[in-house]
């Protein structure tokens, strides 16, 4: 029974980390929290830079395509890095604990077949 409990608490706290959220007693940091739905495919391990250094990986928990990244309040530049593609950075800014700011990945919308595909961040 003890083990059924520490592995239900277990399993909430990965979900709330994952859905940007916070449990009380975690971490009450401002987050920036990033919906790679899309093409889960391609964007899945991709690294995420906040401020220029790669503060985690895009990665999925059970079917959910969203994930959160702690930041402190302030103005915070957000890319993904990708080799095969560019993402020009997005800058968001955070003024409160337990704030969620959500960005969706998603592919750039190109004029003409000689353009490179680019990945953007829309802040939703």
């Amino acid at each position: 029974m003890g083990l059924r409990i520490v592995t239900t608490m277990a399993v909430l706290a990965m979900l709330a980390v994952g859905l940007g959220g916070c449990m009380p007693g975690l971490d009450d940091s401002p987050k920036v929290a990033i919906e790679f739905g899309a093409d889960p495919e391609h964007s899945l391990g991709l690294p995420v830079e906040i401020d220029g250094k790669v503060v985690g990986k895009l990665e999925k928990i059970g079917a959910l395509t969203r994930r959160a990244f702690p930041v402190t309040k302030g103005e915070h530049s957000v890319r993904v890095v990708d080799a095969g593609m560019e993402c020009k950075p997005v800058t968001v800014k955070a003024e409160l604990k337990m704030q969620k700011i959500m960005l969706l990945l998603e592919y750039e919308e190109t004029t003409s077949v000689a353009d490179k595909p680019a990945l953007v961040l829309r802040q939703m």
